[in-house]
């Protein structure tokens, strides 16, 4: 029984530490940012670590649009979205980070 409770109580921090981990991972490890320079649109790798599976959508009349999908950004990269407009509201996704919800303006 002493045994038993012993292995239970490895085990709750076993799983502390990972629900640590996983929290930091999901809520605070950003990484990704979007931004209008010159008229072009951008997304950045702002981490330290290759960030896969980014997808790009606008929003347009409150339907969620997809407009790109980069299969990895290495760390410091920033790749250029084709976008046609004067201002849009976009959100980047990816896996294991939060969202990015901006609205660019163009000049």
């Amino acid at each position: 029984m002493k045994k038993r409770k012993q292995y239970f109580n490895y085990l709750l921090v076993l799983v502390g530490v990972f629900a640590v981990f996983l929290a930091y991972i999901m809520f605070f490890n950003a990484g990704l940012s979007v931004y209008g320079e010159e008229g072009k649109l951008f997304v950045e790798n702002s981490s330290k670590s290759i960030i896969r599976n980014v997808s790009v959508f606008v929003m347009d009349g409150g339907e969620k649009k997809l407009i790109a999908s980069i299969d990895e950004l290495s760390p410091g990269e920033k790749r250029e979205v084709m976008f046609e407009g004067k201002k849009a509201r976009f959100i980047v996704e990816a896996g294991f980070h939060p969202s990015i919800d901006k609205e660019v303006v163009f000049a």
